[in-house]
């Protein structure tokens, strides 16, 4: 019976854990502009940047389109479902950036988050940098 009740509370005690270090990951990233600055190891210049709003929900410009969805963190990786998108023909360049961006957030990348960096590591690896609020 003891170890039962000692296997529970390690086992609670662990899920907080992890609930509690998504919570902060989903605070540091809530109500900031994100501006990409490099895909995989190339630095970029390009409008691309994301916005965590209420209710964890995203949206963002790719560098030609702008998108929505809905998002959370869990076991500090982003889960986006539901991305809704508007549908521009783009340069190749900004077509590059775009499929990273996009295939980057559908593979539940990892986050990082320094104090004014994100990093979203799935299918490409994207820096983002913190811009002030306007």
């Amino acid at each position: 019976m003891q170890k039962r009740v000692a296997f529970c509370t390690l086992v609670s005690v662990l899920l907080f854990g992890c609930a509690s270090t998504d919570q902060g990951l989903a605070e540091d990233v809530q109500f900031k502009n994100w501006q990409l600055i490099k895909v995989d190891t190339n630095s970029i210049a390009s409008s691309a940047h994301v916005r965590f709003i209420d209710a964890m929900e995203i949206e963002g410009h790719t560098g030609c389109n702008d998108f929505f969805a809905s998002s959370a963190i869990f076991d500090e990786q982003l889960r986006v479902d539901n991305l809704g998108m508007t549908y521009k023909v783009c340069e190749q360049v900004e077509s590059d950036v775009e499929q990273a961006l996009l295939q980057t957030l559908k593979s539940n990348p990892a986050v990082v988050v320094g104090a004014d960096t994100m990093v979203l590591t799935g299918a490409h690896t994207l820096t983002f940098q913190a811009l002030p609020n306007q």
